[in-house]
């Protein structure tokens, strides 16, 4: 029997997320989680019973409570297979070649409105919940994602472009029929929070409960600036959260890329070298750039990004820090998995799991996953972004490369090579992901950064300089550099006085066309109703789509960005 198959033919929701109909055949007992082979040979991650959706009886499991393992974690490669793959990986970059497993998936998320901006949720009973691929925990947010599996996805600028663009046109071809609005901003900006309610899928709804208690069991833990954002938008958090409700309206832009991999499976050196560029400042500053909103609720808050302070409400997104170990990082993993503190490989580590990056050690997607920059409408920061998360795996992989496949050297070279813009930051604390985000609510570009004193302007410039060195290095990321470096350059212009939001967007004559008033951060041009706000984006995100859908070259996407 084929595990993958049985297992994705239970149900279409993501591996982690599977139900069980109460007549699948028991496997065996065990409540714990942990590492479970088949008796096809197939090394699996098996749910800890607390998180089993199978119908059966306590500590049953079946099929649709394991998750093929996709890295090579039993037995671990060694520094010389490590090596040896990634510089064969290197080797194709250099010859202007993408290697097959170097893909690219994208998941965009959207707060679903009425036309008269309430709040609505998007599912009935022709597109019910619990059939959808992609359940996200409000169920007023919609996620679609680019389409395809292992080679399938993008992997070429033009095509990774025109995937997004399908992944967005997908969520307004879902909610077209029922009239509803999609904002992609990273945070409810209208509406009546007292409607926010958990997306009816079983998964959420009983995983939700988990999160919340153990933030209500570590009050303490929660940013003070978090708490008083909430009780600035009349929202009684703490309150909803005792009686189950999650208020969490953050979304995210979640962007998977490939990794080089042994025999089918992901070289987790690999994976983990890459992982940790996330959580570097380097990374860090790239997503200043998409910060977008100064409404929750409705209520004006006076940050650049509402979601940089929402997000850290839950404990899960605490700290993030792990291991530059591999050997640690799966032990680790491993034991929390065992424990039910995670459901799922991917979820490590168990504070870290909604912070900056997730290894995705098990399931079909075989990639390292960024979850740090917040959702933006505008398209063109989309596409930078996402292409950012490909040149950060390879200045990883080449990394390694030059370490001779020792991941826990990764950070260390880097930082020697380039300063420690290439230092990883904890996630709360002196000098964390946390503390840069204050500062920058605050001031801006001219923030300075609590590591070194150096200006987030002046650290984008240098991130300029970075990026194209590596492009110099492998010509066949030239394009995404020339398109990052141009966005890097708008996004550092001073906001221009009287251009509206719509015009910053492109869209002010009813089609997206470029014109290079993109300058500064798109907070800077929300100061209208948060109602004409979120119509406006839903219309202009919608636009922008439409046009990168029909890109077929590299002139057509340095058109599209605005690069004449």
């Amino acid at each position: 029997m084929d595990i993958e198959r049985n297992i994705n033919t239970t149900s279409n929701i993501s591996e982690a997320k599977a139900l069980g109909n109460g007549s699948e055949i028991v496997l065996g007992k065990q409540n714990k989680g942990g590492l479970v082979t088949t008796v096809e040979g197939v090394l699996c991650a098996l749910k800890h019973e607390r998180y089993r959706l199978n119908g059966l009886q306590t500590g049953d499991y079946t099929y649709s409570d394991l998750v093929p393992v996709c890295y090579r974690i039993s037995p671990l490669p060694s520094y010389k297979e490590t090596n040896q793959i990634v510089t064969q990986w290197l080797d194709h970059l250099r010859q202007g070649e993408i290697p097959e497993h170097a893909t690219v998936g994208v998941e965009v998320e959207a707060t679903c409105y009425d036309k008269f901006s309430n709040l609505v949720t998007p599912y009935n009973d022709t597109f019910p919940a619990d059939s959808y691929n992609h359940p996200e925990l409000l169920s007023f947010t919609l996620e679609t994602a680019t389409t395809g599996n292992y080679s399938d996805l993008p992997r070429t600028p033009i095509e990774i472009a025109v995937a997004v663009s399908g992944s967005i046109l997908r969520g307004y071809q879902i909610v077209e029929s029922k009239d509803l609005n999609l904002v992609y901003s990273s945070t409810a900006e209208a509406g009546d929070a007292n409607v926010a309610t958990i997306t009816p899928h079983p998964y959420l709804l009983s995983f939700a409960p988990l999160i919340a208690q153990m933030t209500l069991d570590h009050l303490e833990r929660i940013p003070s600036e978090t708490l008083q954002i909430y009780e600035g938008a009349n929202v009684d958090i703490v309150g909803q959260m005792r009686e189950g409700t999650l208020n969490w309206p953050v979304n995210a832009l979640h962007v998977h890329t490939g990794v080089p991999q042994i025999e089918g499976l992901v070289d987790p050196r690999a994976a983990h070298a890459c992982g940790l560029l996330r959580l570097t400042e380097f990374s860090k500053i790239f997503s200043f750039m998409l910060y977008n909103t100064r409404h929750l609720y409705g209520t004006e808050v006076d940050v650049k990004d509402v979601r940089s302070i929402l997000r850290r409400l839950i404990l899960s997104s605490h700290d993030g820090i792990i291991p530059q170990n591999t050997e640690a990082l799966v032990q680790d993993a491993v034991s929390q998995l065992q424990e039910g503190r995670i459901h799922s490989l991917p979820r490590y580590p168990e504070t870290g799991q909604h912070d900056r990056m997730r290894l995705r050690m098990d399931g079909t997607k075989k990639t390292v996953e960024s979850i740090d920059a917040p959702m933006n409408p505008d398209l063109r920061l989309v596409l930078t972004w996402t292409y950012l998360n490909q040149i950060m795996n390879i200045i990883g992989l080449d990394a390694l490369s030059e370490t001779q496949g020792q991941e826990s050297k990764v950070i260390p070279y880097l930082e020697s090579l380039w300063g420690n813009i290439f230092g990883i930051i904890p996630t709360l604390g002196p000098g964390s992901s946390y503390e840069q985000d204050l500062f920058f609510n605050q001031d801006g570009y001219e923030a300075k950064s609590p590591l070194n004193g150096q200006s987030f302007r002046d650290l984008l410039v240098k991130a300029i300089a970075i990026v194209k060195s590596y492009a110099n290095k492998y010509p066949v990321i030239c394009l995404q550099s020339n398109l990052i470096t141009h966005i890097i350059q708008k996004s550092l212009e001073h906001a221009l006085p009287g251009i509206t939001l719509s015009q910053y967007l492109g869209v002010e004559n009813g089609t997206y066309i470029p014109n290079g008033l993109n300058r500064g951060l798109i907070t800077e041009y929300k100061h209208q109703d948060p109602n004409e706000i979120v119509h406006i984006q839903s219309e202009a995100t919608k636009l922008q789509a439409k046009v990168l859908a029909k890109v077929r070259d590299e002139k057509d996407l340095n058109n599209f960005i605005g690069i004449i």
